[in-house]
């Protein structure tokens, strides 16, 4: 059963050169939940998108909840491309309609200097990546009081 039609950059049809579409199945999307652990699953926009983003939400109240994704992150200095996994965490609150984000949210790099952009590799980072340690990163860093050190000792 097909789920979701995603339009990936680098898919153009080498016979008319036109953008495709890449396919998602629901087998897909459970084998790569499968991988990840404590709670974390695909993010189903981002996958359409083309990109394989974790996510995992975790309520605070029945007002607000912090959303954990993890992404790659590529950059360039001096024209050599550096590939890093990140966390990035915010705090939404629940809206009527929609819930909202204020501001990007906590950004944090948890691995660099990587090779290829490998799944496994961001997966291996919903393991240590539980609700409590969350929760500590954001406490941290909205106190002001955050240091990479301390924000590093709760993923480990």
């Amino acid at each position: 059963m097909l789920i979701l039609r995603c339009s990936k950059r680098n898919n153009i049809n080498e016979k008319d050169g036109k953008h495709t579409m890449a396919k998602i199945t629901k087998e897909q999307v459970i084998k790569l939940n499968n991988q990840l652990s404590n709670g974390f699953q695909m993010d189903l926009m981002q996958l359409a998108m083309g990109e394989k983003v974790p996510t995992k939400k975790g309520s605070l109240d029945e007002t607000k909840y912090l959303k954990a994704s993890l992404y790659f992150y590529e950059s360039y200095e001096k024209f050599v491309k550096t590939i890093r996994i990140r966390l990035n965490v915010s705090l939404y609150h629940v809206g009527k309609t929609a819930d909202v984000s204020h501001g990007l949210g906590i950004w944090i790099d948890l691995e660099s200097d990587l090779s290829k952009k490998l799944f496994k590799s961001i997966a291996k980072h919903t393991e240590t990546l539980t609700e409590d340690a969350i929760l500590e990163i954001h406490k941290n860093h909205s106190s002001g009081h955050s240091s990479i050190e301390t924000t590093l000792k709760y993923l480990r």
